[in-house]
């Protein structure tokens, strides 16, 4: 994100990432008239007094980051888990197995596989190409 290692921007371990940084890439890289976009996990955080994801610069996000808890009551209620409540009213995404989404643990998931986080972050992307390359 800043193309600085760990020694340098102070981020030494898997925590907290910064609200903001002095300069990223997105930032160059909009600021040379290039589109910048981020779809899925970026674990950046969720402003709640926005009810955005933190950008770090990017002009575009579509985020699936498995903090919350699928409902708006959670942590972070992200576009994925504002999709998925859209499709299945008042389910739980995460309800497989009693399984939190960042387990290393296998299980079923138990809904249809289009409704399945990485099924609905590779669906984005691929939209989010096309629309780029069109544009």
């Amino acid at each position: 994100l800043t193309g600085l290692s760990p020694w340098r921007h102070g981020m030494l371990g898997y925590g907290t990432i910064a609200p903001a940084y002095a300069k990223t890439l997105p930032q160059t890289l909009a600021s040379l008239g290039l589109a910048t976009a981020v779809v899925g996990k970026t674990h950046y955080g969720w402003n709640k007094t926005t009810d955005k994801p933190v950008s770090h610069g990017f002009q575009d996000l579509q985020i699936y980051d498995g903090e919350g808890n699928g409902f708006s009551t959670g942590m972070e209620f992200d576009h994925y888990e504002r999709w998925f409540q859209e499709q299945r009213p008042g389910q739980n995404p995460g309800k497989s197995n009693a399984m939190t989404w960042n387990t290393w643990k296998g299980g079923i998931y138990e809904y249809e596989e289009w409704l399945h986080p990485t099924a609905w972050t590779g669906d984005r992307a691929k939209n989010k190409l096309e629309e780029l390359v069109r544009s």
